[in-house]
């Protein structure tokens, strides 16, 4: 060991060890030492005795760090040290702090997957875009500030991008706290947007339109879209629709609970139009599990968007999406006197509140209503419609209509 007043110069002149390191110490700040190895590098740190024993506090290597600057930094640590405060223990426990990509890989894990968060497949997406940025930096890093900036940024996608980020930074952080990898959610007191209930349905002069560019699809599509305003159920559920699920002599499609929104499990009425479409069906497909069967990763159609904006275009249906078929159901149940339990039950609602934007009564009683508000429908296309459309319903509406007494 050698001490003499470290300048630029000097250190720079220093002798590299065959091998090895050696150690020299500053004159003019108590504690400052540079070590200098036989692989030429040459760094700084703070020696002294801490809790007791002599322990090293790396600063930083020359030049990158000047003399001036490990001078200052040495005093700091010093300072520290006489307060109480082992850097070595806080830099340990940096160390061993969570990254914000551990915290995602072990949310994967242990709180991820379709089966578990229904827009799973969106928040991967938003992880991608948004917060793998944040991979390396540590969990307790991450402030309030931090996370407004990033809500700022996802909303040029539109309220919702903002929400699933707010959702997902939240429920991940909420798992964090838990684990005690974090103390605090940066997402604190941020709400998600206001969303407005939407009251969209097929109106009686859009019936006839409608089913005129519906039927002039390809069959798996149309039938898909058939079944939705039929039975009015969820999109997800009538794309992963199963044989097995339908009770053909009860004409009822049981849908399991772990497949359902409400993760209960339900009894959808099949009126005899649907109950014709899936015979159909079956007769074709019947040797497959699903009803609507593809070479999709799942195994079943997953997705009608080219089919519903091609009919949304040359119908010339304003604001329509495919969700407001349910609503049309519902709605025009609602129109024929329906009991809101009774559509809350037909639609498989969890709760009443859930039907006001049109709880459970008797099957037979969701059954009739289902059937009349179909037989509305009906009448409205009736009224509506012209000779050429009405050739259009003759193989695949009328065949099983009730009206003409065919429901087998």
């Amino acid at each position: 060991m050698s001490s003499f007043k470290f300048t630029i110069d000097n250190i720079a002149a220093l002798d590299v060890p065959a091998s090895g390191r050696k150690e020299h110490h500053d004159t003019e700040c108590p504690g400052l030492t540079v070590i200098v190895t036989h692989a030429g590098t040459k760094t700084f740190y703070r020696y002294g005795r801490i809790e007791g024993k002599p322990e090293r506090v790396r600063i930083g290597e020359f030049p990158q760090w000047s003399v001036a600057s490990a001078r200052r930094q040495c005093r700091v640590l010093t300072g520290q040290i006489s307060q109480g405060i082992n850097p070595q223990a806080v830099k340990r426990q940096q160390r061993q702090e969570r990254s914000v990509g551990e915290l995602w890989e072990w949310f994967t894990k242990n709180c991820g997957g379709v089966e578990r968060r229904k827009n799973w497949k969106k928040e991967v997406g938003v992880w991608t875009r948004l917060l793998s940025r944040w991979a390396s930096k540590k969990i307790k890093s991450i402030e309030r500030a931090d996370f407004v900036e990033l809500h700022t940024e996802s909303l040029t996608g539109g309220p919702h991008a903002g929400d699933r980020l707010l959702g997902l930074v939240r429920a991940m952080w909420n798992q964090a706290i838990a684990n005690r990898w974090a103390i605090y959610d940066p997402t604190h007191a941020i709400e998600f947007s206001k969303k407005v209930s939407r009251k969209r349905y097929l109106k009686a002069d859009e019936i006839p339109v409608f089913f005129l560019h519906l039927f002039n699809l390809s069959r798996r599509p149309r039938d898909y879209l058939l079944l939705k305003i039929l039975t009015g159920a969820r999109s997800a559920n009538v794309l992963g629709m199963r044989f097995t699920d339908v009770v053909w002599d009860e004409s009822v499609w049981e849908i399991p609970g772990g497949d359902s929104k409400s993760k209960s499990a339900m009894r959808i009425i099949l009126p005899p139009l649907a109950m014709h479409i899936l015979r159909l069906r079956f007769t074709d497909y019947g040797n497959q599990q699903w009803v609507f069967p593809s070479k999709s990763s799942t195994g079943h159609y997953t997705c009608a968007k080219t089919a519903w904006n091609k009919v949304k275009t040359l119908s010339g249906l304003k604001n329509i999406r495919p969700h407001d078929l349910r609503r049309t159901l519902g709605t025009w149940q609602r129109k024929q006197g329906t009991p809101l339990e009774t559509i809350g039950d037909s639609l498989g609602h969890s709760s009443q509140e859930s039907t006001k934007v049109y709880a459970i009564g008797e099957e037979s009683a969701v059954r009739e209503s289902v059937e009349r508000a179909i037989d509305a429908i009906f009448k409205a296309e009736e009224k509506n419609s012209e000779n050429f459309f009405k050739l259009h319903l003759i193989g695949v509406w009328c065949a099983c209509g009730r009206r003409l007494d065919i429901t087998q």
